[in-house]
């Protein structure tokens, strides 16, 4: 069922990027028909709709590096916003930091390897000299009832 979905996920963004390129082209070759529409809209759209893929990809299969870049695409499409003037300064920063702590919260609070204690540190554990010697003791006792 995962190598369906994780096909799906890439068919979602592929079709995303696709949809991005192909407004651009329709930009480009019918102007007076998308004058709403400006060429750096297709940087959001490339940058931004695979970064929400990768965040269901992280949900889905439990990978964190999905988590890692998806951030950095919405990051990068939050950047281009800014730098183009469709976002200002002053709500991109404090909104990026909030944004930023939550994911970070996020990633230590749920997304970090839990330490699997090992077979040494559990109670009653023996290394295997102390086997080694209880076998043989036990191997002596069958020998002597013998």
């Amino acid at each position: 069922m995962k190598k369906r979905i994780n096909y799906l996920l890439v068919v979602g963004a592929a079709a995303i990027i696709f949809v991005g390129v192909l407004l651009w082209v329709l930009k480009l070759t019918m102007e007076d028909d998308f004058t709403w529409y400006e060429a750096h809209y297709t940087l959001y759209i490339v940058l931004g709709g695979p970064g929400l893929v990768c965040f269901a990809a992280m949900a889905v299969n439990k990978i964190r590096l999905w988590g890692y870049i998806g951030l950095v695409s919405f990051v990068a499409a939050i950047v281009v916003a800014a730098c183009f003037g469709d976002l200002k300064w002053e709500v991109v920063v404090p909104f990026g930091v909030l944004i930023l702590a939550g994911l970070i919260l996020y990633f230590v609070v749920f997304g970090l390897p839990k330490w699997d204690k090992g077979d040494n540190q559990k109670a009653g554990y023996k290394t295997y000299a102390e086997r080694k010697a209880e076998a043989a003791a036990k191997a002596e006792d069958d020998a002597k009832e013998k």
